[in-house]
């Protein structure tokens, strides 16, 4: 996921690093990390992403056979318990 940043909503600036890459093999998003919703609340950074990797056997949100497909989050905080 890219990001770019405008102080004015006419002149943009591309932030050079991906505020979300790929994971690791066999990580939720290990296949892709796409299709973001970002928000601010209560001071923390909210990032929601459709996550995809290789299916596996008793996944439930499967397409086309071979892909497991979910939503995500990263937070620019941790999570309370």
């Amino acid at each position: 996921e890219g990001l770019a940043l405008s102080d004015n909503l006419i002149d943009w600036e591309k932030v050079e690093q991906p505020i979300i890459t790929n994971g690791e093999e066999g990580a939720i998003d290990s296949g892709h990390a796409h299709k973001a919703s970002i928000f601010y609340y209560n001071d923390t950074l909210y990032h929601f992403y459709c996550a995809t990797r290789p299916s596996r056997e008793g996944d439930r949100a499967v397409l086309y056979g071979s892909e497991f497909r979910t939503i995500a989050v990263a937070a620019s905080k941790p999570f309370n318990k």
